[in-house]
């Protein structure tokens, strides 16, 4: 019976091709999700003075549900939320929220920090 025989080298350059296909398939799928909840937490302070639920709690407390949502770990101690008066009629609303996401690549599984920052005038 005729056996079919790869040369080591082609083995070897394709399998590492797959690994690093799938790599970047896991690294595509972390990124997509963070930038999801990125454009949530500036959806959610574009849009909170007219929900009027500008309160820190509240904030805190949606930030923290999408958190689970999104699949990104999230400590509530590094959202930090800030309301200031600048003029009479104008004040500003920063979150700045720091975070980590774990790409599970089956045997190494590394937390990558990532940072978001958003604020409106109203």
């Amino acid at each position: 019976m005729f056996l079919f025989r790869i040369p080591r080298g082609r083995l070897l350059m394709w399998l590492v091709i797959v690994v690093a296909f799938y790599a970047g398939a896991k690294y595509a799928q972390m990124y997509f999700y963070v930038a999801a909840f990125d454009d949530f937490v500036r959806d959610e302070v574009r849009f909170a003075p007219a929900r009027k639920t500008t309160d820190k709690d509240h904030l805190t407390a949606h930030l923290m549900d999408a958190a689970g949502e999104y699949g990104v770990q999230l400590d509530p101690h590094n959202i930090q939320i800030t309301s200031r008066q600048q003029q009479p009629n104008i004040q500003t609303l920063t979150v700045d929220v720091s975070y980590s996401a774990e790409l599970d690549l089956r045997f190494y599984r590394p937390e990558i920090q990532f940072h978001s920052q958003a604020s409106i005038y109203y």
